[in-house]
């Protein structure tokens, strides 16, 4: 569980690096011609995680975690449903983890991918 804890935190820099990389390049105004907008309609109240890398999606909102396919920009599941709130979410090809809240309960919720 360290181990996936570290690769996560390495995983959310490499993500912030990449964020920082795409908001100093988008006040290029041919950059923003190029930019792709997906609308993630399932969601009814405001995204409160997300994370994202060449194939899908994940966000966070309402009382659930949601997987989108990142080519596409469509909806594929619900990851985890009737949750009070989530917080956090990271995910490498194998395992997905989530802080999420229940009942006043917080959890780390570990989803695996498959191989």
């Amino acid at each position: 569980q360290l181990q996936l804890l570290q690769q996560l935190q390495l995983q959310q820099r490499a993500n912030d690096q990449l964020q920082q990389q795409l908001i100093g390049s988008a006040q290029e105004p041919a950059d923003l011609m190029r930019t792709e907008r997906f609308m993630l309609r399932q969601h009814t109240n405001a995204i409160t995680c997300f994370q994202h890398d060449g194939t899908k999606i994940v966000s966070g909102a309402d009382s659930t975690l949601k997987l989108w396919d990142v080519r596409s920009g469509l909806f594929v599941r619900d990851l985890l449903s009737n949750l009070t709130s989530v917080w956090q979410v990271r995910f490498d090809q194998r395992r997905c983890v989530a802080a999420v809240n229940r009942n006043d309960v917080t959890y780390f919720e570990v989803m695996d991918f498959g191989a």
